[in-house]
């Protein structure tokens, strides 16, 4: 098994935290080191960019002017999915700069070839909502969940994910659909891990997840929002955090 796994992928896009330029040289090395240099269109939290991708704003709803950090970045996952439905893409592989993979390439490489021909999101990283931490034998559950060697069907509405997962065309119309009713006040307009949980908790898309996850996010007090709840959430998951990569400045 080899880099050309990532292949069943038309369209890789990495969102680029801009206020975080130290996030840049880990995440090269990653994508050089598991063969996804030179496959990904970069989207910088940078207006002009999606500009000049000729993607319009959205209107100056209630939600733009009281914005939070975290529900703008669901917006730039948004205009990513968006430029890729665009482009044509039929299967599409969305990154955040702060995502590590498995030590191991061949064992990503071997799970994105085994992903379900069928799905309309997959999660290649996630880890447990707050509420399923104490939920008895979760991990386990999910486990038996079993669809092929590597994939599960997972409990989606316990879980959170937005720095490495796949959609379909089918789910990215969706995901599309859903984020842009939010932003112009149809709903409330959430983060965007809650916003794919509850996408793939609904009976119309096939979800799957990775099991053992193929990646997981960074963690840092200095870069990344809730780290202590975010790793405990991976403990709750049942992840094994040194079987990832980890650069200076990574946190275990």
């Amino acid at each position: 098994m080899d880099a050309s796994a990532w292949n069943r992928f038309d369209f890789v896009g990495v969102l680029r935290y801009a206020p975080y330029a130290s996030r840049r040289g880990p995440l090269d090395a990653e994508f050089a080191r598991v063969g996804l240099a030179g496959r990904a269109t970069e989207f910088w939290t940078a207006e002009d960019v999606y500009a000049r991708k000729g993607i319009e704003y959205f209107p100056r709803t209630e939600f733009l002017k009281k914005r939070t950090t975290l529900a703008v970045l669901t917006l730039y996952h948004l205009r990513m999915v968006r430029v890729a439905l665009a482009l044509g893409a039929e299967r599409l592989l969305v990154v955040e700069d702060d995502v590590r993979f498995r030590a191991d390439a061949e064992e990503v490489w071997r799970t994105v070839d085994d992903l379900p021909a069928d799905f309309d999101i997959a999660f290649l990283d996630a880890f447990a909502a707050m509420k399923a931490r104490g939920v008895p034998g979760f991990a386990a559950r999910i486990a038996a969940n079993r669809a092929s060697a590597r994939w599960v069907r997972p409990e989606t509405h316990l879980l959170r994910s937005c720095a490495c997962y796949a959609l379909s065309r089918r789910g990215a119309e969706a995901f599309v659909a859903k984020l842009e009713a939010a932003a112009n006040g149809g709903e409330s307009l959430r983060v965007c891990d809650q916003f794919l949980g509850r996408l793939a908790a609904g009976p119309e898309l096939r979800a799957y997840l990775a099991h053992p996850l193929a990646a997981v996010q960074a963690l840092s007090n200095e870069s990344t929002s809730g780290a202590d709840a975010i790793r405990a959430g991976y403990a709750a998951l049942g992840v094994d955090r040194s079987l990832y990569r980890r650069y200076e400045g990574d946190e275990p």
